[in-house]
């Protein structure tokens, strides 16, 4: 993401947000505002650069949604409204903030997938663009894996971890032989196994998704992945507890 964006916006939430309204819309999306003790005000610069930097994380792109479109109605309405003296200040930050409205014109991590089944190549492929998105390591809880699962992580260039069942059938049998190869070409992989897995998660940028099925089936049942809100806490607080229990594998 373009970092010299980072100061515009800055900027603009200085001249345009006072700090309890800041502090309020953040706290729509249960967000944690980061604030500067020593001057009593937002730190404007770390905000910008965590919500233009990282905007696939938790909510910061829903932030953004938000308040971009208000910062250009706040800009324009204080052009009109204020002295000549100061609206020079206003019509500059007004061209400022046009080098913003590509922020949200990127391609955005989707909150849904639903393919129906018979669609191999449709249904990896979503898969493999969810993850490719990711800005750190990925943990996947699932009772299943194969090839297929490995398949679905060839693009990520983050380490992954992937916490299976412990059943007999629970890992392919040519699943060690594929690991393997995946692990030669230099890729980063911690699988464990645990006895009481239910549900399916994929979990990396602060976000969590709930996957129907398993991903080692994608295509050949239908696919749905839908991300968890409310429920995210719990589930990656569950899911991290089970990987400290887990038994290693490879």
């Amino acid at each position: 993401m373009s970092k010299h964006l980072v100061p515009i916006l800055a900027d603009a939430m200085r001249a345009y947000y006072t700090g309890d309204e800041l502090h309020e819309l953040f706290g729509l999306f249960d967000s944690e505002l980061e604030w500067d003790h020593s001057r009593g005000e937002p730190a404007h610069i770390a905000i910008a650069k965590r919500l233009v930097t990282q905007m696939e994380h938790a909510n910061n792109r829903r932030i953004l949604e938000a308040l971009m479109p208000s910062l250009f109605v706040r800009c324009s309405e204080m052009i009109a409204k204020t002295s000549w003296e100061r609206r020079d200040f206003h019509e500059e930050m007004s061209k400022r903030l046009e080098k913003l409205r590509p922020l949200l014109d990127g391609p955005t991590t989707p909150i849904e997938i639903s393919v129906s089944d018979a669609k191999p190549f449709t249904a990896k492929s979503e898969i493999r663009d969810l993850v490719a998105q990711s800005e750190g390591p990925i943990l996947l809880v699932d009772a299943y894996i194969g090839i297929n699962t490995l398949d679905c992580f060839r693009d990520v260039a983050h380490s992954i971890r992937i916490l299976t069942g412990q059943q007999r059938q629970s890992i392919e049998t040519s699943f060690d032989a594929a690991a393997r190869d995946f692990l030669a070409e230099g890729r980063v992989l911690e699988i464990r196994r645990h006895s009481k897995l239910h549900d399916r998660y994929l979990i990396f940028n602060d976000r969590c998704w709930l996957v129907g099925g398993s991903i080692k089936d994608a295509g050949k049942k239908a696919l749905n992945v839908i991300e968890c809100i409310d429920s995210k806490g719990a589930i990656v607080a569950d899911a991290e507890t089970k990987w400290k229990e887990a038994t290693a594998y490879m």
